[in-house]
């Protein structure tokens, strides 16, 4: 099972990622990433809100757990 999860710079995220069965392959996808990711995940950065984008988060994912907030600035 591979899970997106958005919002993938967060702490909640992070805690998920590193909660998780390592058997999970997970992606994290925010607009940049300032933390240092978990072992073992795929980052990618990028604006969720831009189709082609979007499309390239989702491909090959099972699963998508969002958690990106709303952002006004980024719309």
């Amino acid at each position: 099972m591979k899970l997106l999860i958005t919002g993938g710079d967060g702490r909640l995220a992070h805690a998920i990622a590193n909660a998780l069965s390592p058997e999970i392959a997970i992606r994290l996808v925010d607009f940049a990433f300032t933390a240092p990711l978990p072992t073992g995940v795929e980052s990618l950065a990028g604006d969720i809100c831009q189709p082609e984008f979007a499309k390239q988060a989702v491909e090959g994912c099972d699963t998508l757990l969002h958690l990106a907030p709303r952002s006004e600035e980024h719309t």
